[in-house]
Order: structure tokens, then C-alpha cells, then sequence
């Protein structure tokens, strides 16, 4: 059952393999809670291996909070790896914009020196053109 208390909170009954606890929480939260509870609950009877043996909850609590942190472990290990893997992209990403930057830069000047060296080629074929046929027209 869940109760009304000061300051927009509520304490939820939380079960766990037949034992009720109560719980205080944000109104809002109270949804989250009852999800993660039962999450908890299912941990516990699959360690538990579902039956109500000897085992005392708090054993068996006990046993799916080193599950969780071993878990919360193992994923804080992944998430530092493909943070540091996000990072050496970014800084492979970062230096390919500078080469192509770079490249931009040498492709525009070749560009623009091949154009002077054709107008060159140019210029200095139609005066040989011009020699030639000056050349000629004196003879």
C-alpha cells in the first residue's frame, strides 16, 4: 500500500521474496521503484534459486548487491574503454580535418599554378605563332 507523507513523498511497500518493506520516495519516483523492486525481487529468487530454502533475505540481499556493483563495475570498465575510444576518434576525426584542410590548400594552389603555367604555354605558343608567320610574310 502506498501512504501519504509530508513534503509531496510517499512510502511504497516493496516486496521481497514474502517480506514487505516500506520505502520513502519522491511522488514521482514511485512508478521507478516499484520497477527496480521488482527487478531486485527477481535477482534474489534466481540467486535464492527460486525456493525459500535456509538462505536468510539478508544473505541473499547481500549476494545481489555484489552482483549489481560487480555489474556496475564491468560496465563503468566498458564505458571508460568506449569513452577512450570516442576520444582517440575524435582526435583521428580532428586531424583529418586539418589534412583535408591542408589538401584543400595545396589542390587550389596547383590548381591555380596550373592555370598560370597554361596561360604561359599559351601566351608563348601564339607568339611563336606570330614569329612563324611574321617569318614567313618577310620572305
Amino acid at each position: 500500500m502506498t501512504e501519504e507523507i509530508p513534503a509531496g513523498s510517499r512510502v511504497v511497500d516493496v516486496t521481497i521474496r514474502g517480506s514487505t518493506y516500506r520505502v520513502a520516495c519522491g511522488a514521482s519516483e514511485e512508478k521507478r521503484l516499484g520497477e527496480l523492486a521488482g527487478r531486485l525481487s527477481r535477482l534474489v529468487e534466481a540467486i535464492s534459486g527460486g525456493g525459500r530454502g535456509r538462505t536468510s533475505d539478508t544473505l541473499l540481499l547481500l549476494l545481489a548487491g555484489l552482483k549489481l556493483e560487480d555489474k556496475v563495475e564491468e560496465l563503468t570498465q566498458e564505458l571508460n574503454k568506449a569513452t577512450e575510444e570516442l576520444s582517440e576518434y575524435k582526435a583521428m576525426h580532428s586531424k583529418e580535418v586539418r589534412l583535408r584542410g591542408s589538401l584543400e590548400g595545396l589542390l587550389r594552389y596547383s590548381l591555380s599554378r596550373t592555370r598560370e603555367l597554361l596561360a604561359y604555354v599559351n601566351d608563348t605558343r601564339a607568339r611563336e605563332v606570330q614569329d612563324t608567320e611574321s617569318a614567313a610574310g618577310t620572305c
